[in-house]
C-alpha cells in the first residue's frame, strides 16, 4: 500500500477534531482517491458519513436556528464504511485493540439506526478487547434500556465508574 495518502488523511483527521467538515471531506477525499484500502481512512470516512447524518440546517437570520436534521441513510453510510473498514483490519492489522473505536463506532451508528441488536453485539466486541472502557459500558446501558431491559442497563450505568483520584504525594 502506497502511503503517499497519509498526510492528507491525517490533515482531514485534524480538520473533523476541528469541526472543520468541509475541508476535512476534502482532504479525506483527496486520500481515497489515492488509496481506497487504508482501513483508518475509511473509518475516518465513516466517522465524516456519522457526522453528516447529524448535520444543522444553515441559520436564517429570519428567525431561530432550526433543529437538527437526521439523515438516517448517513448512518447506514456510516455503517458500511466501519464494517469495511473492520473487515480490512482483521485481514492487515494484528492488534484488535486499535480497532476498538472503530467498533464503538459501528455500535452508535446502529443504535442510531434503531438497530439495537446490532449496536449492542458491537458494543460487547468493545468490551472483549476493554473490558473497561467507560463508553462502550455507557453505550450498552443505553441501549439495553432502549431495549426496556432496565436491570441490566442499571448494571451497566453502575459499571461506568470514573477513575479513581490520584494525587501526588509531595
Amino acid at each position: 500500500m502506497l502511503r503517499s495518502h497519509l498526510p492528507l488523511m491525517f490533515i482531514g483527521m485534524e480538520h473533523i477534531v476541528l469541526s472543520n467538515y468541509g475541508q476535512a471531506d476534502e482532504a479525506l477525499d483527496a486520500a481515497n482517491a489515492m488509496c481506497d484500502g487504508d482501513p483508518l481512512l475509511i473509518n475516518e470516512r465513516g466517522v465524516m458519513a456519522f457526522n453528516h447524518g447529524r448535520c444543522l440546517p444553515p441559520h436564517s437570520s429570519n428567525g431561530p436556528r432550526q433543529p437538527l436534521i437526521w439523515r438516517f441513510d448517513r448512518y447506514a453510510d456510516a455503517v458500511s464504511m466501519f464494517k469495511s473498514a473492520l473487515d480490512i483490519a482483521q485481514v492487515t492489522q494484528t492488534s484488535q485493540a486499535s480497532w476498538a473505536a472503530t467498533w464503538l463506532n459501528l455500535g452508535t451508528s446502529y443504535r442510531k439506526l434503531g438497530s439495537l441488536n446490532d449496536a449492542r453485539g458491537s458494543y460487547v466486541k468493545v468490551l472483549e478487547i476493554d473490558c473497561r472502557s467507560a463508553p462502550a459500558l455507557g453505550f450498552l446501558g443505553l441501549v439495553y434500556h432502549l431495549m426496556d431491559q432496565l436491570d441490566d442497563a442499571i448494571v451497566k450505568y453502575h459499571e461506568v465508574r470514573p477513575p479513581p483520584f490520584s494525587r501526588s504525594i509531595r
